[in-house]
């Protein structure tokens, strides 16, 4: 007869009890691993502030931009920007030069009866603008205009922001150039004019006329010269 085969009751039941514990460990890291997935994904919030167009914008990027034209010459703005230097270099602006920059521009405003006073300046970085009025409009009384009233808080203002900046200096574009004048008649000034100055003008339109010379006589002065357009061209700068 054959032999009757014989189970080991005991290693039976630690094999079924050691598959149990795989299952259940293989349950705990699969749970483990949905719940870190799970865990993982963005939460998405609706936040009533902000706008369809904002958010449109927040998705497809700013939109493009837009250069505005050119609507001023080279020449003509920098003829513009150095009268408005001037302003603080000779003019009502002048306060402004405590800053010790030389690349600043401007100019002052006031309106009748000293209702309104105001200061515009800026230089190549930089625009500011310093108002004084009232809102139900009213003089702010004698002499108080843009230089006075205004300039000195602008000053305050362009200190600080101009702090630690450095000077800009304004290039002359071609078709510039600069001519010593008599500054009383606006004609070119001879080798005898001793408080000529220099300005800015288009090539085309340097004066072609030379302030005579005046020679002092028994008869007093007698001008010389000045007849006609001469050689400027030792009178460009």
């Amino acid at each position: 007869m054959p032999e009757k085969s014989t189970v080991c009751t005991e290693c039976f039941a630690e094999e079924q009890e050691q598959e149990e514990q795989n299952t259940d460990q293989q349950a705990q890291e699969t749970g483990s691993q949905t719940d870190s997935q799970q865990s993982a994904q963005p939460v998405y919030e609706l936040d009533d502030t902000v706008t369809d167009e904002e958010r449109r914008q927040i998705f497809q990027g700013p939109p493009d931009h837009r250069i505005a034209p050119q609507v001023l010459k080279p020449q003509t703005a920098f003829l513009i920007n150095t009268m408005m230097r001037d302003v603080i270099s000779y003019g009502t602006g002048r306060r402004a030069l405590s800053l010790g920059r030389k690349d600043l521009a401007g100019k002052t405003g006031t309106t009748n009866d000293q209702r309104d006073a105001w200061f515009a300046g800026f230089n190549k970085d930089v625009v500011s603008i310093a108002w004084v009025g009232f809102d139900n409009p009213r003089p702010l009384g004698h002499r108080e205009t843009g230089s006075r009233a205004a300039l000195p808080m602008w000053i305050s203002y362009m200190k600080s922001a101009l702090k630690g900046v450095g000077e800009k200096p304004l290039e002359q574009p071609k078709g510039i150039v600069s001519v010593r004048i008599d500054p009383k008649t606006g004609k070119l000034a001879n080798a005898r004019t001793t408080d000529g100055i220099f300005e800015y003008f288009l090539e085309d339109q340097v004066p072609t006329e030379t302030q005579p010379a005046m020679i002092p006589g028994q008869d007093g002065e007698t001008p010389v010269g000045g007849s006609g357009a001469g050689d400027i061209t030792e009178q460009l700068f």
